[in-house]
């Protein structure tokens, strides 16, 4: 049966998003009122807040042991603590300070909220807006800021972070607190990563790392080294990012931090996934996985789960990665980490889109594509648009793909990626192209070449820029001497002005012996060399005349031999059934037939006889002259078993064949001839649709009601001796049914090398485009296969002949 893969279950809904994206493009004000009000929405901002937080938690206890009663009589006691608040809060007026003033419930309702993080996200930045409004403390304001900012940077949401960690930043530079500010200039790092700004991000590094060296911060010191690790891999720079990466290891290790554990071990595989080290890449991926689980930490798993996904795609699991992807975008849409819902959703529409699903890679690029905007990630906007580009285009739809590709140009050469440019341009040059709008294709071809020199010559460039540095300080020491002895000269001109005119007249003297002895000498080699030079020529003349002479003599060789080559293909083609031929025995057949040379090792071959009609699929081994030859020889075979013998069974065929070619081969002795053929015979009775068929190699395919049946052939080749293991070629008996489609062929179409990956089509994709044509008209079935071989060699040559013959009974 045919191994097809359907896609459909893996069509995942992407869930009500849109209604988190809401809450993020509303106003800072506006935004905060939101969340407090979906969570809390009849809460009103006590002084007593963290008395509130206890007897929810307690109430919620209640709720899951089902004591019902109790559960009652403490939301009863809330809302009159919360009334007693109000009215002690409002006969107190303003004077009172802040209302978290004790450090240690302070403390345990941030440990609330980080473990609440992991899990709620949105219930946790609820509660955390409250607790802001209830106090006024410096350090608790920079410790809310922190955590306001990791929240909106780890939802794309920057100008709200920004604004959090300037907040903090004053504070800690008002109040002297240097432990935030090492804290929030690492999130103001991460913030200006997110906007391509890495010098700014590097500098805000290096501070924080002096703060944490200062105060002796060992977590702070760790998560500066591993940030620098994440920058250093951005620009592709492996090995320093992995030393910093490794350092930071070190810490959190000691330390038991699992949340930083994860997005270290994350960080690292990210590295090695990018540097091909695939083994190495999982390995950390597994090591995050398990400290994101330990605390579950839902956004550390959602990346886990996309770069595990990443590493399945290039190890060709493709079940696994969609798994992987799908899972990811469940947590990431229910807890909206955005970042991560662009990286799955491109991934999704990769896969989709490499398995010819079009509708389910463009719903997951333009998925992809909606997230961007909303967060105005504008690189994945270009890739999106890019992909969806591609998507269409090979649908041959090029005016939508224009579309999408000049919004990707349009966007690549905004934030300045030459990748990202040159893929618009390939697309939108192949687009015009097949428009026939030439002028525009060559232009923006010339785009797309000038981009991919430049991303090739960028590491030249940059090596050219150090050297010229380099040069220019050179230059400015080389200034500076020059100054010197300049100062230096100056001092002793006047001494020196006799004595170099006393010398000049020296030196000209012996100048002109020197130059009339030269000139003596050059004379005399001249001289010698005209003498060698006409010697060299005479020889160069003959050696000329005798290659011009060998040239010509090839020539005519070569002109015989491809004379000849032609001829013997006008003598393969006459052997060949005509279409007329073929039509008349079977009325419903086709035929793909693409040699690789001019002559074929391949051919076919129908014969009609008393109880029905022969045909039959030949691979020669070889190809061009020796597989003609061969070609030639099974051919009369063939004829001599049926037409002169009388045989038509076809395993009986088989075994006329093998002893023919042993006694030809084989007549003066043992033969250094190791050709043979692969082929496969078929008896067709077409009164009663008994399918009689043997075959040496290749396999036969049967077509029916959706499913793709293969029969085996025998392993023996064809002039083998037969053995008391084996005595003769098995002859297989299918009973078809009306609508069946039979297939033979040869082993070219499957073994041809192609793809994006230069690998074999193999039978399992063969099988793949059988069960997707077998329905169509003959005709049409050969268009389609044709094409989708040539498809799949695309610039890679043809690497042995090809032969497809299909019958519909």
């Amino acid at each position: 049966m045919t191994e097809n893969k359907q896609f459909k279950k893996y069509n995942i809904t992407s869930g009500n998003h849109n209604k988190t994206i809401n809450y993020f493009n509303q106003p800072t004000g506006e935004y905060e009122q939101a969340k407090i009000a979906k969570y809390f929405p009849k809460t009103k901002l006590s002084s007593e807040i963290f008395w509130f937080f206890i007897i929810q938690k307690i109430s919620c206890i209640f709720v899951q042991m089902k004591i019902i009663p109790t559960t009652l009589i403490i939301c009863i006691l809330t809302c009159m603590l919360m009334s007693q608040n109000a009215t002690s809060q409002s006969a107190s007026g303003n004077g009172q300070g802040s209302a978290v003033n004790n450090s240690g419930n302070f403390t345990e309702l941030l440990l609330e909220y980080d473990s609440l993080s992991l899990v709620d996200p949105e219930g946790a930045i609820a509660r955390l807006l409250l607790l802001d409004s209830a106090t006024s403390q410096p350090a608790e304001k920079i410790e809310i800021c922190l955590r306001r900012a990791k929240y909106h940077i780890d939802r794309c949401e920057k100008d709200i972070a920004l604004k959090s960690i300037l907040t903090g930043e004053n504070l800690c530079i008002e109040f002297k607190i240097p432990a935030g500010h090492s804290a929030l200039l690492c999130q103001k790092a991460l913030y200006y990563r997110a906007v391509d700004e890495y010098d700014s991000a590097n500098i805000c590094l290096d501070n924080a790392l002096q703060l944490a060296k200062e105060t002796n911060n060992a977590k702070g010191y760790a998560e500066v080294l591993n940030l620098k690790g994440l920058l250093l891999w951005d620009q592709d720079a492996y090995a320093p990012a992995l030393e910093n990466l490794f350092q930071a290891l070190q810490i959190f290790v000691t330390t038991a931090d699992f949340l930083c554990l994860t997005d270290c071990y994350n960080n690292i595989g990210n590295v090695y996934y990018y540097d091909e080290k695939l083994d190495k890449a999982s390995e950390y991926f597994e090591k995050a996985m398990s400290s994101a689980k330990k605390i579950g930490y839902k956004k550390g798993i959602a990346e886990c789960l996309n770069n595990k996904a990443n590493v399945n795609v290039e190890e060709e699991k493709t079940d696994e990665a969609l798994s992987n992807f799908q899972e990811s975008i469940g947590i990431s849409n229910a807890f909206s980490f955005r970042l991560a819902l662009e990286e799955s959703s491109i991934g999704m529409g990769d896969i989709f889109a490499g398995n010819e699903m079009t509708d389910s890679a463009i719903y997951w690029y333009s998925f992809c594509l909606d997230i961007a905007r909303s967060i105005g990630d504008r690189y994945y906007q270009a890739t999106a648009n890019n992909k969806l580009g591609l998507v269409f285009q090979g649908e041959d739809q090029s005016g939508k793909a224009i579309n999408y590709f000049l919004r990707a140009f349009e966007l690549g050469n905004e934030i300045e990626v030459p990748e990202l440019i040159g893929d618009a341009a390939s697309g939108l040059s192949e687009a015009y192209s097949s428009l026939k709008q030439f002028e525009k294709a060559y232009q923006y071809y010339v785009i797309f070449k000038e981009t991919s020199d430049e991303i090739q010559n960028s590491e030249g460039m940059n090596m050219i820029a150090e050297m010229e540095k380099n040069m220019a300080l050179e230059e400015h020491r080389r200034i500076a001497a020059f100054e010197k002895q300049q100062e230096e000269i100056k001092n002793e001109a006047e001494r020196k002005k006799q004595r170099m005119l006393r010398n000049a007249f020296i030196i000209g003297f012996l100048m002109v012996l020197v130059i009339l002895a030269l000139l003596y000498r050059g004379y005399k080699q001249k001289k010698k060399s005209n003498i060698l030079l006409q010697q060299q020529n005479a020889e160069i003349f003959a050696q000329k005349k005798e290659i011009s002479e060998a040239k010509d003599l090839v020539d005519d060789k070569n002109r015989k031999i491809m004379d000849s080559i032609r001829y013997a293909q006008k003598i393969q083609q006459a052997i060949l059934p005509t279409e007329e031929e073929l039509n008349s025995l079977l009325p419903d057949n086709f035929v793909l037939y693409r040699p690789k040379d001019i002559v074929s090792g391949d051919f076919y071959w129908i014969e009609e006889v008393k109880d029905g009609v022969l045909f039959s699929a030949i691979d020669c081994t070889g190809h061009g002259v020796p597989g003609a030859v061969m070609s030639m020889m099974g051919y009369n075979l063939l004829q001599k078993a049926v037409v002169e013998i009388g045989l038509t069974k076809p395993s009986e065929i088989l075994n006329c064949m093998s002893g023919e070619i042993i006694k030809t081969f084989r007549r003066g002795g043992e033969s250094d001839i190791k050709d043979g053929m692969d082929i496969e015979v078929c008896h067709l009775n077409k009164d009663t649709l008994v399918l009689q068929y043997a075959a040496i190699h290749n396999p036969m395919y049967i077509a029916r009601k959706g499913e793709v049946l293969q029969f085996k052939p025998d392993i023996v080749s064809i002039g083998e001796p037969f053995t008391e293991e084996f005595q003769s070629y098995e002859n297989q008996e299918i009973q078809l049914e009306s609508g069946d489609v039979v297939y033979i062929f040869s082993d070219g179409y499957v073994d041809q090398f192609g793809g994006p990956k230069r690998k074999r089509l193999l039978s399992r994709r063969f099988r793949d485009i059988i069960a997707e044509v077998y329905l169509l008209p003959m005709e049409e079935q050969k268009q389609i296969m044709s094409q989708r071989f040539a498809g799949w060699i695309g610039e890679e040559e043809q690497i042995d002949d090809v032969l497809v013959f299909g019958v519909r009974v």
